[in-house]
């Protein structure tokens, strides 16, 4: 009886410790369904947030690149505008220097015919004396030979004077 009892107690015992076995069992094999589903989602979860971070990087990017392009196409256009700004004033500038050497050319080209005038008044002044200096000395009556002493003396024998 002393042996039925104690292998009773003995498989009691041995039945307590396999429940408690198997309740840890249980008890460990939901935790790690737990720990797997807490690790998926959690696996889920940095997925979602690394996609939504590669998301916002690659929007950032873009967001970068359409930047640089409007910057760059806005610093094209700033420079074709100076270039077109840079030709005008030259054109301008070669414009007005072309009038300025013209009216330099029509002033100078009036002095010299206005110099040319006076210059042929002089000319025209001085032959018309002569002629009439001439023309007294021929008509003053002194004769061939007065008319030559005179005109060696005070006077041209030939030619305009000039």
């Amino acid at each position: 009886m002393f042996g039925d009892y104690r292998n009773q107690i003995l498989t009691n015992e041995a039945m307590r410790q396999q429940a408690i076995a198997g309740s840890t069992r249980y008890e460990l094999e939901r935790q790690q369904r737990n720990a797997i589903t807490r690790g998926a989602s959690a696996a889920q979860r940095l997925v979602a947030s690394i996609n939504t971070q590669l998301g916002l990087q690659a929007s950032s990017a873009q967001q970068a690149l359409d930047t640089s392009n409007a910057l760059a196409q806005n610093l094209l256009a700033h420079r074709q505008a100076q270039q077109n700004v840079r030709g005008s004033y030259l054109n301008l500038q070669n414009q007005h220097n072309r009038d300025v050497a013209g009216v330099l050319a029509g002033q100078a080209e009036r002095r010299y015919n206005y110099g040319q005038g006076r210059k042929q008044g002089a000319i025209d002044d001085y032959n018309y004396a002569y002629d009439v200096w001439n023309e007294n000395i021929s008509n003053a009556g002194l004769g061939q030979l007065g008319e030559g002493i005179y005109r060696t003396r005070y006077g041209k024998t030939s030619g305009n004077g000039l």
